[in-house]
């Protein structure tokens, strides 16, 4: 690459004139900072900038913040808030690369927003209404032109009146190390623990801020109590989130119970005692009084008072007035609190820009480390520089919109990442071993810098002679007491789908699993009764049927009152009885042939033990006093290939397995996205993955698992519960990516998304080339980012050439979708090696780190912090005796 100019060195060329001008905003700041004389006002500074200092001058007004604009662009237009700004910020952005926007304007509702928008004070108002003749005789040097967009050039002088200051030196600069390390956690610590007080304010770590390294890194350094500079908004305000919080739970379609509310009514200064935990919000309001009646009265009525209202009983009064300005612009203070109007507040808090709002950031967040966005970044004035990942995830995105020119762009890109990738005196390049069980793949931009015509496959392709694997290797420290006394012999220690999930969620909730049992709740007696039910109705449903359903639901009330309230019997009745006839009909509709039970205990012993007669204590078989006849059901299996074992509801056959689930069904995307455990989504759940594994373990290409719901429908919609609306089916086939892509599987799906008959705009009908294509690219051997690649796409452009690129991307998408998401044929989401062997090497990782943290500590590490007290069995526990930390 390049040699990009350090700061100094630019300094020295621009430091006799008058003004600097560059898009780069840090740039513009760590020059100020050096000016050596006196000078009035910024001396180097961006267009943009510069435009709003000048725009009473040039305009006659200030120009407006985002939210003042968009609420005003509401009132003249008539849509809705969401629908203005999301079509504003596309306008803006097509601003910023061509003026001819009526070429590209294609609807008339943006054509509105538009034609309304201008009128108003605005920076593109201010910027296109520019003279030039505003800078005089000033001497004037523009550093980095090339990297200037369309708007920014129209706030420069006339051609010949400034001095253009090439960012480069005329020589090449090459990495000359870069440090291979474990995963984002290892990165994370290594690279705090090389941060102290001392060298804190000469350190920036460049990374990409959307990616759980990020989180990894705050955490490491908050552990360290390393502050580092955080800018702070209207949404981080406690007092905001809490409010919101308090007003989603108090909607009309909510019920809440008072162990919801008392944190957040403590928070806000009102303490209530925990008697009150088990009772509802209209119980509580009726039995209190004074100040606190009212307050009760508004959250069971919500819509009885303003955001107003709600803000001046529940913030305290320090931290009321940004939040009040911002309402007041929102135009939100007055209007009462219901759905709609808690939405509006939510997308602006989350997408809009509010401006000046006198927040106070707090002392320790104005210094420190700083944080760099890998993605908006070129100049960084501090000494010390790490660059933490440098993967595909830094890669702008490949797409480009019509308005743009895509080659121009990228060479921008590219000048802005040679410029970054060179700052600081000392600079540390460290990436991570492996990406979701793959190899990590260079960053794109690395390809078009040197030219290749292939993709760099790995960093050490990149850098051949400086690549180095090293480990974290913390300061010695006193080894620490374990919690409790556990075993510290070898153990051929396993997981359950259960405890795997568990251990990943927190490990030390996973250790308290291993010495106490959790409290039983009413959602899970419920599921425990109703397995213990299907078990004992496959080995005698001739006595069931001959006793009648409500002879069992009988003994199943029994057994589940204690946990329910008075007036809830008769509603988990009607759901007890439904969800048992339900499991008969299932049941009943799969038989289990004589032929197979013969051969069913060479079955079992290949896949691992069954529960054998009383193996578990089972209330309808205990009833009777019988014992267990058929072994495929609860059967115990183990995996050959992985340390886990699992426990299936019902086996159909030796490679078919059945889980009874009473919870609402879920999505196939969701529970996809669930087992994605480096990224989930609400929860982790990898029993998909876990029970497909185990099934398999035995040599079965066509291992299968269904999810049957039983509860999926209300009674009047009784329907068998064979139908497909009920269940989730998953599929382990045995082939591989590629084998996915060359067996037509891959083509197969696509036909059935976009029709056989080519509705699809790019393929029109040729799945058979799409096959081809994909095939010749090999994709399968690219990162996990391919479909955002400029390379395949201008592939897929050349073989479908007549299509729009926004339409090709997506269709890349849809491919990109099919082989690492959502691959569901005849019913199954199909679960491919690449899958099963992830697992398999998580697995063994954590089986490794549960043996090591059994002779030392067991981490608390949520994944979820913020669900810890409402999710976590073990959340008294762990925090004993300190609630509030």
């Amino acid at each position: 690459m390049r040699r990009a100019k350090s700061i100094q060195v630019i300094y020295q060329e621009v430091k006799d004139s008058d003004l600097v001008l560059t898009n780069d905003a840090p740039l513009a700041t760590a020059l100020n900072a050096m000016l050596d004389r006196p000078h009035l006002g910024s001396w180097a500074i961006t267009p943009q900038q510069l435009a709003r200092r000048e725009s009473i001058q040039i305009i006659g007004v200030p120009i407006w913040d985002d939210l003042s604009m968009v609420t005003r662009l509401v009132e003249l237009t008539g849509y809705d808030l969401k629908f203005v700004h999301g079509e504003l910020e596309g306008l803006r952005r097509m601003r910023r690369h061509t003026a001819r926007m009526d070429e590209y304007i294609h609807t008339s509702s943006a054509r509105q927003i538009w034609q309304a928008y201008i009128q108003l004070p605005c920076l593109e108002k201010v910027m296109t209404s520019f003279d030039p003749q505003f800078y005089g005789d000033k001497k004037v040097s523009v550093v980095g032109l090339d990297g200037f967009n369309d708007l920014d050039k129209h706030f420069l002088p006339t051609p010949d009146r400034f001095r253009e200051i090439d960012p480069f030196l005329p020589c090449d600069y090459q990495i000359p190390e870069i440090l291979e390390m474990g995963n984002d956690r290892d990165l994370a610590r290594h690279v705090v623990d090389l941060i102290d007080a001392e060298n804190m304010e000469d350190t920036a770590i460049v990374l990409n801020t959307q990616e759980p390294i990020s989180d990894a890194i705050r955490s490491a350094l908050y552990r360290k109590n390393i502050p580092f500079i955080n800018s702070m908004e209207v949404r981080d305000l406690p007092g905001l989130r809490d409010l919101l919080e308090f007003m989603e739970l108090t909607l009309p379609q909510k019920r809440p119970k008072m162990w919801e509310l008392r944190p957040l009514l403590r928070r806000m200064g009102h303490f209530l005692s925990e008697r009150w935990d088990n009772q509802s919000l209209e119980h509580w309001s009726k039995s209190t009084e004074g100040e606190l009646r009212i307050l009760a009265d508004l959250l069971q009525n919500p819509g009885s008072g303003s955001f107003g209202k709600f803000l001046q009983m529940l913030v305290p009064e320090m931290e009321r007035w940004p939040i009040s300005k911002f309402l007041r612009k929102l135009g939100l203070l007055d209007r009462p609190v219901d759905r709609d109007t808690l939405d509006i507040l939510r997308y602006a808090l989350d997408h809009v820009e509010a401006g000046e709002l006198d927040i106070v950031v707090p002392e320790n967040e104005k210094q420190g480390v700083v944080l760099i966005d890998c993605k908006n970044s070129a100049y960084v004035d501090r000494a010390i520089v790490f660059y933490l990942g440098m993967s595909t995830d830094w890669s702008p995105l490949g797409a480009r919109e019509e308005y743009m020119d895509a080659e121009a762009e990228t060479e921008k890109e590219s000048l802005r990442f040679q410029i970054l990738m060179q700052q600081g005196e000392t600079r540390f390049y460290i990436v991570k071993s492996s990406h979701r069980g793959k190899k990590v793949t260079p960053c794109l931009m690395f390809n078009h810098i040197q030219q290749e015509s292939s993709l760099l496959q790995t960093f050490q392709d990149l850098c051949p002679d400086g690549y180095r694997r090293v480990s974290w290797i913390p300061d010695a420290k006193p080894r620490s007491v374990p919690l409790i006394s556990l075993s510290e012999e070898p153990q051929d220690m396993r997981f359950y789908p259960s405890a795997l999930n568990l251990v990943l969620k927190c490990p030390k909730a996973y250790m308290f699993s291993t010495i106490t049992t959790a409290p039983e709740d009413g959602k899970k007696k419920f599921g425990t009764l109703l397995h213990s039910f299907a078990q004992f109705y496959v080995s005698y449903p001739e006595l069931v049927r001959e006793n009648g359903l409500d002879y069992y639901l009988d003994i199943f009330m029994d057994l589940f009152r204690p946990l329910m309230n008075d007036n809830q019997e008769d509603l988990e009745s009607s759901k007890a009885r439904l969800a048992m006839d339900r499991v008969m009909e299932f049941v009943d509709s799969h038989p289990t042939q004589d032929a197979m039970m013969v051969a069913w205990d060479e079955v079992v012993h290949s896949h691992g033990e069954s529960d054998g007669p009383r193996r578990t204590v089972n209330p309808f078989f205990e009833h009777h006093g019988l014992d267990l006849k058929r072994a495929n059901t609860e059967v115990r299996m183990e995996s050959a290939l992985a340390p886990l074992n699992s426990k299936l509801d019902l086996l159909l056959s030796p490679s078919r397995g059945v889980d009874y689930k009473t919870g609402e069904k879920r999505k196939i995307s969701d529970m996809v996205k669930n087992y994605d455990w480096e990224a989930p989504t609400k929860y982790l759940d990898l029993q998909p993955l876990a029970y497909l594994e185990v099934l398999s373990a035995s040599g079965n290409q066509d291992a299968e698992l269904s999810f049957q719901y039983v509860l999926n429908r209300l009674p009047e919609a009784h329907l068998p519960v064979t139908d497909e609306d009920d269940r989730v089916v998953f599929r382990f086939t045995g082939m591989d990516r590629r084998d996915f892509i060359r067996s037509g599987a891959l083509v197969e799906h696509l036909k059935v998304k976009y029709g056989c008959k080519g509705s699809n705009k790019v393929l029109r009908g040729d799945f058979e080339g799409l096959q081809s294509t994909l095939m010749d690219l090999r994709v399968w051997e690219m990162d996990q980012g391919w479909h955002e690649s400029p390379q395949v796409l201008a592939r897929f452009q050349e073989v479908f050439r007549e299509n729009k690129d926004n339409d090709l991307a997506k269709t890349v998408r849809s491919c990109h979708e099919l082989l690492y998401e959502l691959r569901v044929m005849d019913g199954c989401h199909l679960v491919l090696k690449e899958d099963m062997q992830r697992l398999r090497e998580l697995t063994a990782s954590y089986q490794q780190k549960v043996e090591e943290w059994r002779i030392g500590v067991f981490p608390a590490e949520p994944i979820f912090p913020s669900s810890c007290r409402r999710k976590c069995d073990y959340y008294g526990l762990c925090v004993k005796g300190g609630e509030d930390e």
